[in-house]
């Protein structure tokens, strides 16, 4: 037992270290690791820990939970409040409080567990592939293919070191209404020290993960009350994906959009930090309804607001399937506490209707629309989808549900087809079901539902499914016993064909899961850098010398100048999706990006075909000196950023090769303050 012991001990230490060792590479600074341990452990996990322990979480069986929240939560107020005072240090009160905590969560030191450890050292590895390869320092590896979701996130935690509310770095004159908890929380890790870069990409993540981790650990111990089926929520949580088999090597992805575990390792889009949130929700709908103490309807609030923060339609569903269940549970069981529970649930769901109304609505959420076939249209069913509404419109409507079932059990086999058995069979035992179970079946379906009636440009639908997965795999593991019962009580023959059955659904979930982390992590080994990246044919690559250039600039170029640019594309696409120069330089762009300002923002199209059209004539070939420099003042514009590669390849505003003015070393008008091999920096005289 203790070489056991010492073994998964030493191999997670050598993954940490293999960890740390491709951070090297990729050019993050290992002090900024070491200031973001030392931030994350006294400024978030101490503080939040020492608040759970003295409201009680202990007796609830909720310390790493409660902690967990209250932490976070502290976090970002304390950043929020650095960030709208501009006092960048009160973000170091948090630390000092931690410090000062250290008596109050004293106690026994938790025996060694060798699971936990060698699950650790996987995620080290797995971090390295998805967390740390695809988002390597241009300088440190000589040219990247940038992740400009990532650089999306970057803009977003720049915006808060320079105050609030967070204004959009790429498209000027516009508020972030969107979900940006993870980018303010990486902003204070900024604000302590730690490279933001870094801190986003490389070490909040994991941070993430292993918050996750405990949660999940803690809720798997009250909901299943079992290791050995909390060891299965796990598995199905991070091993188990799509129906693919080996469509997933020639789709280079689940052709079932199953990329759960991908979106929890990375982070990207704050979807990690989300389930984390997610998952600490339910634990307080949990507890209110099986162990209700006073400080539970704060907890529970807390990680409600929170989450609104971290995915706001994510929260949405979370605040109805909780009113739903609520009034169900009143409804068979007139009860004080019920009534209590369906008042707070009703309070959580008016704040969410006022929070959209005030502030996601003039985002992401006004370019979701109602669509019967919008999703089905788009998912491996297409075909068949389009065929039948071309023969027959009613028929297809009449079908879309059968397409819907085949899409959901696909998306999780593993796991679907017993949430839906389970629910089936709920149906007449509706009136004793308890509130948590009413609860986590109304999420399930809710997020499923909202999955495929909804629609949006850039498919953020697909988080109402992550949503219904992860309930899915809780009520699953819920519903094991109640399957093997059923087998129990049937002849051999049957319950082995019902159990055979099952197990197929679960290997062909495990497969797809393998499949999916073996491409995923094959992904990460062999992104391109250098040489390779630069000889990209679909994108265009960030160089060395542009992230110096933007470093230079967002050291010495002040906070309020507008910027303008040519490069503003991805590549061949020409989408409008480069977020790269403002999420680097921190300096807000007139228009460096324009897609997710339609998408995320809801900025008018005319105003992007506007902005457009004034861009391709500032860099354009015809543009005089006199003609620009008048344009730049009417527009508001101090400096321009010219890169020379996007415009050689014609993937630049102008989608062509001609030379443009600023392609020179001078202009008239402006003046030259800094150039190198790939871009120039002119700043209007």
């Amino acid at each position: 037992m203790i070489r056991l012991m010492t073994k998964a001990r030493w191999a997670e230490l050598l993954c940490a270290g293999a960890f740390l060792a491709a951070c090297g590479w990729a050019g993050a600074s290992l002090t900024g690791a070491a200031l973001f341990a030392v931030l994350a452990v006294l400024g978030i996990w101490l503080p939040g820990r020492a608040l759970a322990r003295v409201l009680g979480a202990e007796q609830a069986g909720l310390p790493a939970t409660a902690g967990t929240v209250f932490g976070l939560g502290l976090w970002a107020v304390v950043t929020a409040l650095a960030s709208a005072t501009g006092l960048h240090a009160l973000v170091w009160v948090l630390p000092v409080a931690g410090l000062a905590s250290l008596f109050a969560v004293r106690g026994t030191i938790p025996a060694p567990d060798n699971a936990r450890a060698l699950v650790r050292a996987a995620f080290w590895l797995a971090c390295i592939a998805v967390c740390v390869l695809p988002n390597a320092h241009a300088v440190a590896a000589g040219a990247v293919e940038p992740n400009h979701d990532f650089f999306w996130n970057l803009g977003n935690a720049q915006s808060f070191l320079q105050g609030l509310p967070p204004q959009d770095l790429r498209f000027s004159g516009y508020t972030i209404t969107y979900h940006w908890l993870s980018e303010l929380l990486a902003a204070g890790f900024a604000m302590g020290g730690v490279p933001l870069w870094d801190a986003l990409a490389f070490y909040l993540p994991v941070f993430c993960l292993w918050l996750l981790a405990a949660v999940l650990a803690e809720c798997g111990a009250l909901w299943f009350e079992s290791r050995k089926k909390t060891a299965v929520f796990f598995v199905l949580t991070f091993l188990c994906g799509g129906a693919g088999l080996w469509k997933i090597f020639s789709y280079g992805r689940c052709p079932f959009w199953n990329l759960s575990v991908y979106h929890l390792i990375s982070n990207v889009n704050g979807m990690g930090l989300t389930t984390l949130l997610l998952a600490g929700f339910a634990a307080g709908v949990w507890a209110l309804w099986n162990a209700p103490k006073p400080w539970l309807w704060a907890f529970t609030g807390a990680a409600f607001v929170l989450l609104c923060f971290a995915k706001g339609p994510v929260a949405g569903v979370a605040a109805l399937a909780f009113a739903l269940a609520a009034l169900v549970r009143l409804a068979f069981a007139r009860t004080k506490q019920n009534g209590a529970v369906l008042a707070f649930a009703a309070l959580l769901l008016a704040g969410f209707a006022v929070l959209f109304r005030v502030f996601f609505s003039a985002g992401a959420s006004s370019k979701i629309g109602f669509s019967l076939f919008g999703t089905l249209e788009k998912s491996y069913f297409t075909n068949f989808v389009a065929l039948l509404r071309a023969k027959s419109p009613l028929l297809a409507a009449v079908c879309a549900p059968l397409f819907m079932l085949a899409q959901t059990v696909c998306f999780a086999p593993a796991s679907t087809p017993l949430f839906l058995a389970g629910a089936v069979g709920d149906v007449p035992r509706l009136p004793k079901l308890g509130g948590p179970r009413l609860f986590f079946t109304a999420c399930a379906a809710g997020g499923f539902a909202a999955f495929f009636l909804f629609d949006h440009e850039s498919m953020s639908q697909m988080y109402f499914a992550f949503i219904g997965l992860f309930f899915a795999n809780v009520l699953a593991v819920q519903n094991l016993d109640g399957f093997l019962a059923f087998c129990a009580r049937r002849k051999k023959a049957l319950a082995a064909v019902c159990k055979g059955c099952a197990a197929c659904l679960v290997l062909v979930g495990l497969a797809g899961g393998v499949f999916t982390g073996v491409q995923m992590v094959g992904d990460g080994l062999t992104t391109p850098t250098g040489d390779a990246a630069l000889a990209g044919e679909k994108d265009l690559a960030l160089t060395a010398a542009e992230e110096e250039a933007l470093a230079w600039a967002g050291e010495h170029l002040p906070e309020g100048i507008l910027l303008a640019t040519n490069r503003s594309h991805t590549g061949v696409a020409k989408e409008g999706l480069s977020n790269v120069y403002s999420g680097i330089s921190g300096r807000p762009f007139y228009m460096e990006s324009f897609k997710y300002a339609v998408s995320n923002l809801g900025v008018d199209k005319a105003e992007v075909d506007r902005r457009v059209s004034e861009m391709k004539t500032l860099f354009g070939p015809d543009e005089t000196a006199d003609g620009a420099a008048a344009l730049c003042r009417e527009i508001g514009v101090g400096a321009v950023i010219y890169c020379k590669t996007a415009a050689e390849k014609g993937w630049d505003i102008t989608e062509q090769t001609q030379p443009s003015l600023f392609a020179q070393s001078a202009v008239d008008g402006f003046e030259t303050v800094y150039e190198n091999d790939d871009v120039t920096i002119f700043v209007l005289q």
